[in-house]
């Protein structure tokens, strides 16, 4: 039993109503998961460690006012103190999370991302905003001559997205559950 007094061997009912997956894609989820490298028991549905929420993302980048010109400038974010690293950086908030850059160096690696150009940009890697609304967004990035490399579109749990670069590539989707 755990802490709550649940059994560590749920029921299918018990794990759809804690997954929200159904008895075939349990029993195929945990068949792939066992074959993973890095696999964990799935006798239970509760999770080795708790994860309370993303803390920061990093990016190393080319050129740290640039950079911030993109984040603070144009998309809002907050510019906050940073810790007295001995390695150029700047860090911002947005909402609960915070985005850290690392000025590239042979320590960091370099700054930039690739992005494959046969790749579907929204099942890539990126980040992603949420936006007042996505319809201003696309105003003040067509004012700002910011390119467009996907959508505006809608996703299929509704809110209409759209994907932008930053200055080193990262990839950025904006989104808006209203219009």
């Amino acid at each position: 039993m755990d802490a709550a007094g649940t059994p560590h061997s749920l029921t299918h009912l018990q794990a759809r109503a804690r997954t929200g997956f159904t008895q075939g894609q349990t029993a195929s989820l945990s068949a792939t998961l066992a074959d993973a490298p890095w696999s964990f028991p799935m006798d239970s549905f509760m999770p080795a460690l708790q994860v309370r929420q993303i803390d920061h993302v990093t990016f190393v980048v080319r050129d740290l006012e640039r950079s911030r010109a993109f984040y603070v400038d144009l998309l809002g974010v907050q510019l906050v103190p940073r810790p007295a690293f001995s390695f150029p950086g700047l860090w911002f908030q947005a909402g609960s999370t915070q985005i850290h850059l690392i000025l590239e160096s042979p320590e960091s690696g370099p700054g930039g991302a690739f992005v494959p150009e046969n790749c579907s940009i929204s099942r890539t890697r990126h980040i992603a905003f949420e936006v007042a609304s996505a319809a201003e967004a696309v105003k003040i990035l067509q004012q700002q001559q910011i390119e467009i490399v996907a959508g505006p579109k809608a996703r299929p749990d509704g809110p209409t997205q759209l994907y932008v670069f930053d200055p080193d590539q990262n990839l950025v989707e904006l989104f808006s559950y209203g219009p």
